[in-house]
């Protein structure tokens, strides 16, 4: 009853079924007692005390998932299907590319084609990406074109005749090998020769010798060989994980690339790698094996999720407020510049988000914090009342500006700078841009010491800032544009300004 219920209130049904529902929107259904069992512990949904009547509302959540049977698809007003993948790319690709400082594997060995259940969508997008631009295409091309050879002696058995120089070595083998020796035949020559003499009429008719063989199937190569069947193994847990069909289109795409690199000739002749030789200078310097060893080493520093019950649905429903809120950060610290180092003040083995603290390092003492807590104190970098943790903080040397990401507004509303007694405008949209933002940037500014500027980021195209002095300066509060679409020249010239000043 329930599920017909379900078909009745969404939006719409697509070709295949999927029933489509708007973010931020209520929905309500009439749920008989007997089935509240299979429905209840769905936390889009809410009881209205103990009657029938709940209230389905998913929030900033957008993607699609299955429940109980059913599949469900979570559309915006504010953002589409591609502009969502876009946003998780860009998060995924930047994340990945921080300068974190390696962790190292210890000079060891660790066990190989060991991976964690729970495979994070980031690690898949760094893959992703890299095979996109054909790095690791080109690598591989490298490599097989002035592979590693290592050359190892080995000892074989020669005919006497095959022998072309002897020395020390060689009479020592002799020696050392009497079942090699045969009584040479009457009228001989080589009876004739010093050897046969010393031999008393003996001379060797095989000859043990060593010589130097190349080998490409060694560690080195092997390790190549692991990596892509490493990558093969996150991009296939990935696909178990997710039914999003955005994502299996992706990783589709990477399963066959792959596969086309492993059938190369070069790796017919590789075989399995047993242990990772992570202090081979050939890995740590030579070139091309330096590069995929870089990339296998960034993908294990990246937050780890194993057996996360919660990952599926982190997976199929992300939080579009959430996720522009850290696209927002990333695209603030591209505007900063190239970032020299990375600092995680809060890790967490079974977190798949920016950890709270996150420090981005920049020239010139420029430093960029995500969710940073100014706690009470007397300091600089302290609040001088409550506890506060902006989304955003850009810091240079002590003077401290703020931005906190707002996916919720559309459009800057010429009503809420005015003395109008409305607490929140309605835009073109439909969406609301409350005048609480706006006195929460003031709250920013007047009480964390050292704070010279606190703005809204939102994904409009309008930049507006209200400088404390009235002049054309940048210290004061105000909303700058961070859109999704555009090249955002506003909040770079507003990032020049700060960090030239």
């Amino acid at each position: 009853m329930w599920k017909a219920q379900l078909q009745k209130i969404a939006e719409r049904v697509g070709d295949d079924g999927t029933l489509v529902f708007r973010e931020n929107r209520d929905y309500f259904l009439v749920v008989p007692e007997a089935e509240t069992t299979v429905i209840e512990p769905f936390p889009y949904l809410t009881r209205y005390g103990e009657t029938p009547i709940y209230r389905l509302n998913f929030g900033n959540h957008l993607g699609i998932f299955e429940w109980a049977g059913v599949k469900i698809k979570v559309e915006s007003t504010k953002i589409n299907d591609g502009q969502f993948m876009m946003l998780l790319e860009e998060v995924s690709a930047y994340l990945v590319n921080l300068p974190f400082s390696y962790q190292g594997g210890g000079g060891g060995f660790v066990k190989t084609r060991f991976l964690g259940k729970g495979i994070l969508y980031q690690i898949f997008m760094y893959i992703y990406s890299l095979l996109r631009q054909k790095q690791i295409q080109g690598i591989i091309s490298q490599i097989i074109s002035n592979p590693y050879i290592k050359y190892e002696k080995v000892s074989y058995l020669h005919r006497v005749e095959e022998i072309r120089g002897s020395g020390y070595g060689t009479i020592k083998q002799i020696i050392n090998n009497p079942r090699y020796l045969v009584k040479l035949a009457a009228g001989s020559g080589l009876r004739e020769t010093q050897l046969s003499h010393k031999l008393n009429g003996m001379f060797p008719e095989k000859i043990r010798a060593t010589r130097l063989c190349g080998y490409i199937d060694n560690p080195e190569n092997q390790f190549c060989k692991y990596f892509l069947l490493y990558c093969q193994d996150i991009t296939n847990g990935l696909q178990e994980t997710t039914a999003n069909s955005q994502i299996h289109e992706r990783t589709n795409w990477v399963l066959t690339e792959i596969k086309r690199l492993l059938n190369l000739e070069f790796f017919q002749h590789i075989s399995g790698l047993r242990k990772i030789p992570f202090s081979s200078q050939v890995l740590q310097k030579r070139t091309a094996y330096k590069e995929l060893f870089i990339i296998y080493n960034r993908l294990n520093q990246l937050i780890r999720v194993d057996d996360n019950k919660n990952w599926k649905e982190m997976i199929e429903l992300k939080d579009a407020a959430q996720l522009y809120e850290y696209w927002s950060f990333f695209k603030l610290c591209q505007a900063v510049g190239k970032p020299i180092k990375s600092i995680r003040t809060k890790t967490n083995p079974l977190q798949v988000e920016l950890p709270y603290g996150l420090k981005v390092l920049f020239p010139q003492k420029i430093k960029v914090f995500y969710n940073k807590t100014y706690r009470f104190g007397e300091n600089t970098n302290q609040s001088y009342s409550v506890t506060l943790r902006p989304d955003i903080v850009l810091q240079v040397k002590d003077e401290i500006y703020v931005f906190d990401a707002k996916f919720k507004l559309d459009k800057i509303y010429e009503g809420v700078f005015q003395d109008a007694d409305d607490e929140e405008n309605e835009t073109g949209s439909g969406t609301t841009f409350k005048k609480e933002d706006i006195y929460k940037m003031h709250t920013y500014r007047d009480a964390i010491r050292g704070c010279r500027g606190a703005y809204v980021l939102y994904p409009g195209n309008e930049t507006r800032i209200f400088p404390v002095d009235g002049d054309e300066g940048i210290d004061g509060v105000g909303a700058v544009s961070c859109s999704i679409n555009g090249v955002n020249r506003e909040l770079k010239e507003v990032i020049e300004k700060i960090v030239g000043e």
